[in-house]
């Protein structure tokens, strides 16, 4: 009977310590945002010239906590842009077709959302690794993955990469101009640069 009391003493501590471990680590994710800093553009080539169209705005969260200074662990990344901020070094006509082929009418945002958690070795502040999730462009969705690299010091997290794509992939036909004598063409590149500011923090338990 003492040593069964021993037992189900020891093995209470052994779940009561593995709780606290668990909860002191859900609190220490906090939440990131995209600051005014933030870059995406979007090139292309045509039959004419090559292209490139730039966000003006987009909004983007993420979680995100530092291990030991090893590693940098994200997840639940959220990414949103209005289709109708993207601006183009071309006349406003190009800007609207740009709209047209990607139906801004009925689907007036770009997503992209993670819902995996990312471990990412840190070397210096320095990171790299793959990122997956969902990405939904004109009505459109279809899971993805890439490459990104970036750092992490003084509460900022710098993220950048670029991902090839096709156009039809996603339902969108490649604008045309001038009566069809110029037209674009289907592979695209996105490129991003963003920049995400530690918030607060807050429990990963939600």
């Amino acid at each position: 009977m003492k040593t069964m009391k021993i037992t189900i003493a020891a093995l209470a501590t052994f779940v009561f310590m593995i709780a606290t471990a668990t909860t002191v680590k859900a609190q220490s994710f906090a939440e990131y945002q995209a600051t005014n800093q933030s870059q995406l553009s979007i090139s292309g080539t045509s039959s004419l010239h090559e292209w490139h169209m730039k966000l003006d705005a987009l909004n983007c969260k993420i979680m995100g906590e530092q291990v030991s200074g090893k590693d940098l662990v994200l997840k639940n990344i959220d990414f949103e842009a209005k289709v109708s901020n993207l601006k183009s070094n071309e006349s406003s006509i190009m800007d609207n077709k740009a709209y047209k082929a990607m139906k801004e009418g009925k689907y007036p945002t770009i997503s992209f959302t993670g819902n995996q958690v990312y471990t990412l070795p840190l070397s210096k502040d320095q990171f790299s690794g793959t990122v997956s999730g969902m990405l939904s462009i004109a009505g459109k969705k279809k899971q993805v993955e890439f490459n990104i690299k970036g750092n992490s010091e003084n509460g900022v997290i710098t993220v950048e990469g670029d991902y090839p794509l096709k156009m039809t992939d996603f339902g969108i036909d490649p604008p045309t101009a001038f009566f069809g004598t110029l037209k674009t063409g289907d592979q695209i590149k996105v490129h991003f640069k963003i920049l995400l500011k530690n918030n607060s923090t807050i429990s990963s338990l939600n």
